[in-house]
């Protein structure tokens, strides 16, 4: 079974290629490769040689320009570019698009849906292309997976038996028959496959959330569900795994940190409480502003002093760390700790302060002491980051910090087990 997986970041293509023995849910990494910053010749070397064939992974990140990808005014005009990168993709690694049998993508920001398994059908492709429920660069690469598979599929569906007319025109008048190229069939290996399906799991909208979580002191407002899905519950299941008992049995706390930073209380396999680090309701993170006082937001607002994107822009890119320090890169901010600036330390360790209060929460929204503290994300990287954290929250359960959940397993790991149980797969209505 040949998987192309995709995942569109902001700023880069990360693309997989599996070749998976029929029945196995098992396949073995040969090589990763980056293409944009090194050489093609980097991934050429991962090609599956002849004895990997039944186990073999090539991973690519495709990186953009960002100066490149300033100049589109939104992600649509981006797909051009990044389905040629994924074409361009298969054929370094020797591969016919018309040769897959499943592409896996992640998960677009459409209607609140249960945790798991989704076919990817016209309805989610409609909702994805609407953004009336977010704007994210997956909602694109959800289409371009689509796309592909249309594109292979369409040439071995069955042909309607065609009626040809009969012609009574007269010998003398007929045209001189004129000798014209065969039509081209489908390459022989796809005659009589079947289609490729396109799946993806654990979306971001996925949403657990029980009724009074959902509620806030203004009838016209409600809390929303919408967090990084795919990576929580890709750590909680890496937890139940290291605890020796099954996710559906647990009770964790778990927060990612990114970007925006959301925590989540998982109890008995479902998210039953979580911030909305995107909504503005999370600790403030690496260039969102988190929670905010509402008079003062109010204020700020009325005060029209700053335009309508200007405000948008506060509340997505040039909140958090950016606000304060004028960098959302965790790295530079250090660096300035270590060279003796209050400041940033102060405002490092304030974030990691929200954080803190934000799994106690998560706890308490269980009604128990959680059997552990999942952390991951790119901040998870930070040792003084996770020291703050730690210093906080120990008491209350054993912590498990696995700060770089590669999305493309967890992508693999949450499908494969669906294709042995169709009725794991869920319809997007």
């Amino acid at each position: 079974m040949k998987i192309l997986i995709i995942n569109l970041g902001g700023t880069s293509t990360k693309v997989s290629l599996m070749n998976v023995a029929q029945g196995s849910q098992d396949a073995h990494k040969l090589k990763e490769g980056t293409h944009g910053s090194r050489s093609a010749q980097d991934t050429q070397a991962a090609q599956c040689s002849p004895q990997n064939q039944n186990h073999c992974v090539i991973k690519e990140t495709i990186r953009h320009n960002p100066a490149e990808i300033a100049k589109f005014n939104d992600i649509w005009e981006q797909y051009a570019m990044r389905r040629k990168g994924i074409e361009d993709f298969l054929v370094r690694n020797n591969l016919d698009a018309s040769a897959l049998d499943l592409i896996i993508t992640r998960g677009p920001s459409v209607k609140p849906v249960i945790s798991g398994v989704f076919e990817v059908n016209a309805n989610m492709i409609r909702d994805a292309k609407s953004g009336q429920y977010g704007i994210h660069v997956s909602n694109l690469g959800c289409v371009i997976a689509d796309d592909l598979a249309k594109a292979q599929n369409e040439q071995v569906m069955p042909q309607k038996k065609q009626t040809v007319p009969q012609d009574n025109t007269p010998l003398s008048r007929k045209p001189k028959r004129v000798l014209t190229a065969a039509k081209i069939s489908p390459p022989s290996s796809s005659v009589g496959r079947k289609p490729i399906r396109v799946l993806t799991a654990d979306l971001p909208c996925v949403d657990e959330m029980i009724p009074i979580a959902r509620y806030t002191g203004l009838p016209q407002i409600k809390r929303h569900s919408f967090f990084q899905a795919l990576s929580h519950k890709a750590l909680g299941r890496k937890i139940a795994t290291q605890l020796g008992r099954p996710y559906e049995e647990l009770s964790i706390a778990i927060t990612h940190l990114g970007s925006g930073i959301s925590v989540a209380s998982h109890l008995y396999g479902k998210v039953i409480d979580i911030t909305n680090g995107i909504g503005g309701e999370s600790p403030f993170g690496m260039d969102r502003p988190g929670t905010l006082p509402a008079s003062d937001w109010k204020k700020l607002i009325q005060s029209e002093d700053y335009s309508k994107s200007e405000l948008d822009n506060m509340l997505n890119g040039k909140g958090g760390l950016m606000a304060h320090l004028k960098t959302n890169d965790a790295l530079e901010v250090e660096d300035r700790i270590d060279s003796g600036d209050a400041h940033a330390a102060e405002v490092f360790e304030a974030m990691a302060f929200q954080v803190s209060k934000a799994l106690g929460a998560a706890s308490v929204a269980m009604g128990m002491r959680p059997d552990a503290i999942g952390i991951t994300g790119g901040l998870a990287n930070s040792n003084r980051f996770i020291s703050y954290i730690k210093a906080r929250v120990s008491w209350i359960s054993p912590i498990f910090v696995i700060p770089d959940i590669d999305e493309m397993d967890a992508l693999y790991e949450a499908v494969m087990p669906a294709l042995s149980d169709e009725s794991l797969i869920h319809n997007y209505e």
